[in-house]
């Protein structure tokens, strides 16, 4: 799942100024700064801003629209200067502040930006962008209840704020092992997606029984990421025989090379640049019989149109895994080990069982296993900051103080932020462990990502958002990772991996066996070394690399759900 706390910060609309010329009032280089705009032309409205300026430095407007421009371009030493300018045109405007804010976080300068934050909020506080620029930040620096309190906040002065509820969801998900995570789905749908359950209309799709369907996924992350490894794969593998496969991608008209292989074997669609209403039309005239939804609510998602129903049958799966809380989402894709049948009452998605959670392709790149570390031994996490709960935390600390001179390497982008970091360190003191024993590594490419797990003995996964790429990329590197058992499946991701592989002895019930298990388990460094060095086998030999099976049995339930909705379709009129 990608965090939200990598989404951008929201700004307080405001109407945009142009240049001025003397032939032309400005009210029209305002609007053909807009205009510019509108049509992702941003080069365009920032060079009318700024011809603007030149004759009217205190223009407010245009001063804003330019710093504005200018941040969302990259520039953003720009940025600031026309902020500050802005602040000395208008002491008493909170945009300029808030605006000042993102361009600070942008610079990783995670205090500066809660203080501008701050100035903003003085000014005005009921501006809900603020405090939805708030969450990001607390999110990026780790304060998770700081950041849902924000969002909260921000709720309150605007109950339909769509991207404030979908990150208060997010992080429900990351800080809780308890059924709030789905009463906020809940209460989610119920605000966003219910207005359009009156309007739903029918699926005239053909209905031969043993046609090839036409199979719809929807994602922002076709690209080489994370995410990309578990449901690309997968995609790539169909048989064409049975299925026709569109890609719906929301995600911004640039190629890599994984980009570029599925655009050529699927029927593909940039969608980024429609309206939730005009993608839902789209995937109607595509004729698509089962739309997938890889994205939840993490970024890139398409949620309003998945409430718009589009598609007979609708289906999450690989991207969050807690699913929707949508009414028109059929089916989630899960296990038994991952979703238990004593939680499955809480989805308003049927559950479906396939051999494995996920399924995982080890990228081409990926670097020898390296031998055991030496030197002092070395737990490791890589996953992001926002999962590290108090939980985790106290736990960590504890294992550290149990085990003398040992380190604890973390590494995610997560790192980059000196705040975020001076944060961390500062959770560790307050537990008596020596900061000097926590090692923050940021973001880097994902060759030298995986050969870091050369210098970590044992993995720990945090509680109660454990990993599943992180679990799955430490295996692939020869690194044994413990796990600890929640009830739902945000805690359960790591159990159905190592169950998969054939470790279901690294699953814990309880705090105390988590923090006894890793003890142990370092004490016996050389069975450590010993298991590092047949893993990678252990992982690609197990089910979950097995992608073209996997793929016939993801097949084999759209089949199913398919013949389902057969069923129900001849007994409704079309």
């Amino acid at each position: 799942m990608r965090a939200t706390s990598d989404q951008q910060p929201h700004l307080a609309p405001r109407s945009l100024a142009g240049p001025l010329a003397p032939e032309r009032p400005r009210s029209e280089w305002l609007l053909r700064a807009a205009d510019a705009r509108r049509r992702g032309r941003p080069d365009e409205a920032l060079s009318i801003y700024l011809r603007l300026l030149a004759t009217t430095p205190a223009d407010v407007e245009a001063l804003y629209g330019a710093a504005l421009l200018s941040k969302e371009l990259g520039n953003l030493d720009q940025a600031e200067a026309l902020c500050g300018r802005g602040q000395q045109a208008d002491p008493v405007n909170p945009d300029f502040w808030n605006l000042q804010g993102t361009v600070a976080w942008d610079r990783k300068r995670g205090q500066d930006a809660l203080g501008c934050l701050d100035r903003a909020a003085t000014l005005r506080s009921e501006i809900p962008q603020i405090w939805f620029n708030r969450g990001i930040i607390l999110t990026g620096l780790g304060d998770i209840e700081g950041a849902i309190a924000a969002y909260e906040r921000a709720l309150a002065l605007e109950p339909h704020y769509f991207a404030a509820a979908q990150n208060l969801v997010f992080l429900r998900d990351v800080a809780s092992d308890g059924p709030e995570m789905f009463e906020e789905r809940r209460r989610f749908a119920a605000t966003f997606a219910a207005p359009f359950a009156a309007g739903l209309a029918p699926h005239p799709n053909d209905r031969t029984v043993r046609r090839r369907l036409r199979i719809g996924y929807v994602s922002g992350d076709f690209w080489i990421h994370s995410a990309a490894f578990i449901f690309c794969p997968v995609i790539l593998a169909h048989d064409w025989d049975e299925v026709q496969v569109y890609c719906y991608s929301n995600q911004a008209e640039h190629i890599d090379p994984l980009t570029e292989v599925m655009r050529n074997e699927v029927k593909w669609r940039f969608v980024k640049h429609l309206t939730d209403a005009e993608l839902a039309e789209v995937i109607r005239l595509d004729r698509i019989d089962i739309l997938m939804d890889l994205s939840g609510f993490s970024n890139g998602t398409r949620y309003l149109v998945f409430a718009r129903k589009p598609a007979p049958v609708q289906v999450t799966a690989w991207g969050h895994a807690l699913g929707t809380g949508l009414p028109t989402m059929d089916a989630l894709f899960a296990d038994p080990i991952a979703a238990p049948l004593a939680t499955r009452d809480w989805f308003t998605e049927r559950v479906w069982d396939l051999p494995n959670l996920m399924a995982y392709q080890a990228p081409a790149i990926a670097p020898p296993v390296a031998g055991p570390p030496a030197g002092p031994i070395t737990f490791g996490s890589f996953n992001r900051l926002m999962k590290l709960s108090p939980r985790t935390l106290d736990w960590w600390a504890e294992i550290l103080l149990s085990v003398p001179d040992s380190r604890l390497l973390l590494k995610y982008g997560s790192y980059d932020v000196p705040d975020a970091v001076l944060r961390l360190r500062a959770e560790f003191h307050r537990r008596r462990v020596d900061p000097d024993r926590v090692f923050c590594e940021g973001s880097t490419s994902q060759k030298t990502h995986l050969e870091r797990y050369a210098a970590v003995d044992l993995s720990l996964d945090p509680y109660p958002h454990g990993g599943g790429m992180t679990t799955l990329e430490s295996l692939l590197m020869g690194v044994p990772v413990l796990t600890c058992a929640g009830p739902y499946i945000n805690s359960r991701t790591g159990i159905s991996v190592l169950t998969a592989v054939g470790m279901p002895e690294w699953v814990t019930t309880s705090g105390d066996e988590y923090v006894r298990g890793a003890i142990d388990r370092v004490r016996a460094r050389d069975s450590l070394a010993e298991i590092r060095g047949g893993l990678r086998e252990r992982l690609l030999r197990s089910p979950i690399c097995q992608i073209p099976a996997y793929t016939r049995a993801v097949e084999a339930v759209y089949r199913h759900l398919w013949l389902r909705w057969l069923a129900k379709a001849d007994k409704v009129p079309a």
